[in-house]
């Protein structure tokens, strides 16, 4: 049986969700050019409807497109970008 932490997780797909609304709410079309690397990975995300990391992903893991998307949000800042970094990292655990 799963345990309450386990059953409170949101999917991949959820995160994504959020972060591609907070995107759009900041920057609306004039996203910038350091976050632009990341929409692929974030578009792949908003198919991850699970929170199995090694979950397939056409040929990657789903953690593999997780990891590609940490990296390439390096430079996004702020208390919400924190706590959606931190939320994933803890999903790769």
């Amino acid at each position: 049986m799963a345990t309450k932490m386990e059953q409170n997780k949101r999917t991949f797909s959820a995160i994504a969700a959020e972060v591609l609304n907070l995107w759009k709410t900041k920057y609306g079309k004039d996203l910038p050019w350091s976050l632009k690397r990341a929409l692929p990975y974030l578009q792949a995300m908003l198919e991850c409807d699970t929170t199995d990391k090694d979950a397939q992903y056409y040929a990657e893991t789903v953690e593999s497109v997780v990891v590609y998307f940490l990296a390439n949000i390096t430079n996004w800042r702020g208390d919400d970008a924190k706590r959606i970094k931190a939320e994933l990292k803890s999903l790769l655990k």
